[in-house]
């Protein structure tokens, strides 16, 4: 959403008056979310995995996972820039019961900026029972970064934490939420007052082992395929490459992968053949001249709807022949003990482009022989005399 000097970036981008917001999951694309004002005067730029600026808002039993980014570029006049894992800029809000695994970002080329893991900068503001992971980074003029609040202003903070070891960068940084080691995060005794009979729970499978919100125990995974399979066309006999596929899913499980040959029109578990697996299929170097089609299934845990990408069609050439435009011939005997000795024919191709091709076979004859020998493609007769003379050598019809 943007306005004539700002823009915000965010599952809500701007939010008024007395607002409530509980029991949701934003799980945000690889690629992240970002808000970059460009040539702004004196504008400003908000990014918030769930909001990007709110003034009078409730947010409770929410969280938020992936990347958030915040950029003005304007070299001749200040601006604002402000990034938070759950909210950008924040005035009279309360939060409740809400985390964030989020890497931020908040870059002025000058003015000031602002960056944090769950707030960027926060206004009598009341935070509650929460945490904040991720590294943390802000750069202007004057850069404000916290592990969990960039900037505060009259807050009231319980029961909140951060991940010790976040990469915070800013001019000024705020110290705001205990900060708990990796494997304190996965204890869920330190986390003091924490409701874990219905709003929390952990799991060592789940979120790294951090608490996480019981909301997500009802919200199934979803697998999403980000790069499709594409057509592939190789030549026979010559055939290299894979077929790839890229896809992410809104959880922390791990993704499987498995290729199918399209034997119809659409793909069909029930007959199709499996032929690979991973996120990578090689192309099959034997196949012969034709069309083959392949799909890949996507999926995760037993919760999780499997996901079928696109067919991708592998079309094979046939290898190209190329006529030589002359051909020579020349053979010689090698003699042995006896009435036994070795004939070698050569035969050298000669191609237009000035290339030459020499093919070489021996054949085991005895004396005075006289035939048609195969060499390669050519059928070549040959007559000799005695164990060493040869009287003819010429491509037969």
């Amino acid at each position: 959403m943007a306005e004539s000097n700002r823009l915000y970036a965010g599952l809500f981008g701007y939010t008024v008056s007395d607002i409530t917001i509980k029991n949701v999951g934003v799980n945000i694309h690889p690629n992240g979310i970002t808000s970059t004002l460009i040539n702004n005067t004196h504008g400003s730029s908000f990014a918030g995995g769930l909001i990007s600026n709110s003034s009078s808002a409730t947010i409770a039993n929410c969280y938020v996972t992936g990347d958030i980014t915040a950029i003005t570029t304007n070299d001749l006049n200040f601006s604002y820039v402000y990034a938070g894992g759950l909210v950008g800029n924040s005035e009279n809000v309360t939060i409740e019961n809400c985390y964030t695994m989020c890497n931020i970002v908040a870059i002025a080329t000058s003015g000031w900026a602002y960056a944090g893991g769950l707030v960027s900068k926060s206004i009598q503001t009341s935070i509650v029972n929460s945490y904040a992971t991720g590294d943390v980074i802000a750069g202007s003029t004057v850069s404000y970064a916290g592990g969990l609040i960039g900037n505060s202003s009259i807050v009231d903070i319980k029961s909140c934490y951060r991940l010790n070891n976040q990469t915070i960068i800013g001019d000024i940084t705020n110290e705001i939420g205990m900060p708990l080691t990796h494997e304190e995060m996965q204890n869920r005794d330190l986390f003091v007052g924490w409701n874990f009979q219905t709003i929390w729970n952990s799991n060592s499978n789940i979120n790294r082992g951090y608490p996480y919100l019981t909301i997500r125990d009802f919200v199934h995974p979803i697998i999403t395929i980000s790069v499709q399979p594409e057509n592939k066309n190789v030549t026979q006999g010559k055939i290299e490459g894979n077929l790839t596929i890229e896809a992410y899913i809104t959880s922390n499980q791990t993704l499987d992968y498995q290729w199918y040959q399209c034997l119809n029109t659409i793909p069909d578990l029930s007959i199709d053949d499996l032929v690979g697996t991973g996120d990578s299929f090689a192309i099959p170097l034997e196949l012969t001249a034709g069309t083959y089609d392949y799909y890949c299934v996507v999926s995760g845990a037993a919760d999780t709807k499997n996901v079928i990408s696109n067919i991708a069609t592998v079309t094979v050439n046939a290898p190209l022949v190329i006529t030589p435009v002359s051909v020579t011939l020349s053979a010689f005997i090698t003699q042995f003990n006896g009435n036994k000795n070795d004939l070698t024919i050569t035969v050298t191709e000669h191609f237009s482009d000035g290339s030459i091709n020499v093919i070489t076979k021996t054949f085991a004859i005895n004396n005075n022989a006289t035939g048609t020998y195969q060499v390669n493609n050519y059928n070549i007769y040959v007559d000799t005399k005695g164990n060493t003379q040869i009287r003819a050598c010429y491509i037969a019809e």
